[in-house]
């Protein structure tokens, strides 16, 4: 899959062999910033069932300045979200190697909502951080770790 943006244009497409390109789609987006995020998510398509995803290999080609970034690398962090699913608590636990900077971020799958975020400054070691359902009520969540070293994301339901 590869996104291409023109102009305000944003078109997709898909590939099996990464030479043949077939458009999918295109959509129109007014932007008032140059600045652009990409995310990628994983789903199973099913609520009662969870999808974890490691993304690696991931190309951004900036064509305006002819680099390219390889951003996502192997990920020595490990996430781990216990239990999963939940009914009444739930940790998340990592461990960083090296000091760096990252970000921890819970989002509600369906609405895109940040129920938390916690930036990491210069941190290394054990992280451990108990949620209750207080925290984070009934539903499905995404959990992701972004780091100097890449990103993870776990699917996580609370019960």
């Amino acid at each position: 899959m590869k996104i291409v943006k023109e102009g305000q244009v944003f078109s997709g497409y898909v590939s099996v062999d990464n030479t043949n390109w077939q458009l999918i789609g295109s959509t129109t987006n007014t932007m008032t910033s140059t600045d652009v995020s990409v995310g990628l998510a994983v789903t199973s398509h099913n609520n009662a069932e969870l999808s974890n995803a490691k993304f690696k290999g991931f190309i951004i080609q900036l064509t305006a300045i002819s680099a390219k970034q390889n951003l996502l690398t192997e990920q020595p962090q490990d996430l781990k979200v216990f239990p999963n699913p939940s009914d009444k608590r739930f940790s998340i636990d990592f461990n960083l190697d090296k000091q760096e900077d990252g970000i921890i971020s819970i989002i509600e799958t369906g609405t895109g909502r940040i129920i938390f975020t916690e930036k990491l400054l210069s941190f290394s070691g054990q992280y451990h951080k108990v949620f209750t359902k207080a925290m984070v009520p009934k539903g499905t969540y995404i959990i992701t770790l972004k780091t100097n070293e890449g990103l993870q994301t776990k699917q996580f339901i609370m019960e």
